[in-house]
């Protein structure tokens, strides 16, 4: 509101609004195409670079969206099972609330302090934000958390593993599951060197192929891909344990990537 004294006019902030000084209109304007950040509040890098990762798939931030809206598509039913249990659903109406910042934030960067509460270990604590975490620990974790609550992040990322026991011509086959795939770095320089060194056969001596009394043999193993999801998330096998010192230790060697992969 506004009022005129002696020529002047001066202004009043209304009821309950704050005041603040030196407003930069700059401050709180998005350019158009422009992305908003995550926070660090600390140490947790690790879990704005999955949820950042996680908001980049448009088909998983739609349908995360669409589970707060009974009148989207199949939306309805998955709202009112999460519903059920709103403590289990914690974590994910975090998440869906800091994708609905990242979306339509002025601001260019959204504070995750729920989501890091809402994200609780086995004794029930939430992230300690002065700690980094390893991302893999915490993307395995942070999946086992929200299976239960919604099938949105297994049908978007879960593919299946086959892996193969050779001997003697004779081929037998087991199938897993994976929401990540890790490859590793040590020794090699790109992911297409991982991917082949992934499927490689590997020589298993001592094997008990048949029951006994039949003697043990060497086998040929590997794994392939079974099934590809929808969007694969690639881990890179950077922490190391070092067997003379018996310590965590981390590769820093360049590393390249395409900007295609051909999995077939």
């Amino acid at each position: 509101s506004s009022s005129s004294a002696g020529g002047a006019t001066v202004l009043h902030a209304g009821p309950g609004l704050p005041v603040r000084w030196n407003y930069d209109p700059a401050e709180y304007t998005r350019q158009p195409g422009s992305h908003v950040g995550i926070k660090n509040l600390g140490n947790i890098c690790y879990v704005n670079s999955i949820m950042q990762q996680f908001y980049m798939v448009p088909e998983l931030r739609a349908r995360l969206s669409a589970l707060g809206d009974e009148g989207g598509a199949g939306g309805g039913h998955e709202a009112r099972e999460a519903d059920a249990d709103l403590e289990k659903t914690r974590l994910l109406r975090e998440i869906q609330q800091l994708f609905a910042h990242l979306s339509y934030n002025a601001t260019h960067d959204c504070r995750p302090e729920g989501l890091c509460q809402a994200m609780t270990d086995h004794l029930g604590q939430p992230i300690d934000i002065r700690i980094q975490e390893d991302a893999q620990q915490f993307l395995l974790r942070l999946f086992d958390r929200l299976e239960p609550v919604t099938p949105a992040f297994a049908d978007r990322f879960r593919g299946k593993l086959v892996t193969q026991m050779e001997h003697q011509g004779a081929v037998r086959e087991g199938e897993e599951d994976f929401m990540c795939l890790s490859v590793q770095v040590r020794h090699l320089s790109s992911l297409e060197d991982s991917l082949a060194n992934f499927i490689e056969r590997t020589a298993i001596a001592d094997f008990a192929w048949d029951e006994p009394p039949r003697p043990r043999v060497e086998i040929q193993r590997r794994t392939l891909l079974g099934r590809l999801p929808p969007s694969i998330i690639i881990h890179l096998e950077r922490f190391t344990m070092n067997l003379t010192t018996f310590e965590t230790e981390k590769l820093n060697s360049r590393f390249e990537f395409p900007q295609v992969v051909d999995f077939e």
